[in-house]
């Protein structure tokens, strides 16, 4: 009782009637919505422990009778695509998922604070380009990419994560340029007055500055890429990650009815993301301060 006084306090402090009718509706409605999230991985947890006839014929039914928890254990066997197994793919994963991001940041990083901060001929139109780059549909160019990386020696080949992850034109651009945009000069003034180079104020004063935003972005991409599986399904068969194995296990679980591990799957390839939420829920949520020097 005392914490829903004291949620009741901070929602409904200095509001309104009319106010806390509508923070009523709202808080209800994302309730529902949070709990539907919940009972939907929970659902996956409790069906991934039943057998295959209680899975099958009885899935709302008696749900907590007759569990079984190393079946959850039997997915790590069973979860397997070709020669690879849940430790390669998992591996996968991680590889793919942390490297490109990290690649995909820095360069994305350092190319929107050369074409904001620096003039020359050209750095205004880059803006322009990346804006018509995201809207031009991706689909159409999907067989010139798949030749493209087949000339390159792309395909099922490690170095795709890095080679293709240095372009620095896409949405992260904008935030970055956004970001350098509202960032004071008098800092890269400050520092240049001092002695410090183009490389000491970006590494040692403009990225600590832009912590905030690179954590947010390294954590929205990174869940991205740990559930992304189109990619690896047509450039990586070789070399799938989690969610494509998962993908491929679905497709040969419709021939043999054995759903409770794809249930069980779904369940543990989604408790890292859930994990990585739940300790930076702060960052992805909070806005970016800059503080520092006052005009």
């Amino acid at each position: 009782m005392d914490i829903l006084l004291k949620l009741k306090r901070l929602i409904y402090k200095n509001k309104t009637p009319s106010e806390c009718v509508v923070y009523t509706m709202v808080f209800c409605i994302f309730t529902l919505i949070a709990f539907s999230y919940v009972y939907v991985l929970f659902w996956c947890m409790i069906s991934g422990m039943r057998t295959h006839k209680e899975v099958t014929l009885l899935p709302f039914v008696n749900m907590f009778e007759g569990l079984q928890p190393i079946k959850i254990i039997q997915v790590f066997d069973k979860l397997t695509t070709d020669q690879t197994g849940f430790v390669g793919m998992l591996i996968n994963s991680l590889y793919f998922s942390i490297t490109s991001v990290v690649v995909n940041i820095f360069c994305t990083a350092s190319f929107a604070y050369v074409t904001t901060k620096y003039e020359f001929p050209g750095s205004k139109l880059v803006y322009s380009i990346v804006m018509v780059l995201m809207v031009l549909p991706i689909y159409g160019t999907s067989g010139a990419t798949y030749k493209l990386y087949v000339d390159m020696g792309l395909i099922n080949n490690p170095l795709q994560a890095i080679v293709c992850s240095t372009s620095g034109l896409g949405m992260g651009y904008l935030y970055f340029n956004a970001f350098y945009r509202g960032l004071s000069n008098t800092y890269k003034e400050a520092a240049e007055i001092d002695g410090a180079g183009d490389y000491t104020i970006f590494f040692q004063i403009v990225i600590p500055q832009a912590m905030g935003l690179i954590t947010a972005l390294f954590l929205t991409s990174w869940i991205g890429g740990w559930n992304g599986y189109e990619g690896f399904l047509i450039y990586m068969p070789g070399l799938p990650n989690l969610a494509a194995g998962l993908y491929l296990f679905q497709v040969h679980v419709e021939r043999t009815a054995q759903w409770e591990y794809v249930y069980g799957a779904c369940f543990i390839i989604a408790i890292p993301p859930l994990i990585l939420f739940a300790l930076f829920n702060k960052t992805l949520t909070s806005s970016i301060s800059l503080g520092g020097i006052k005009e």
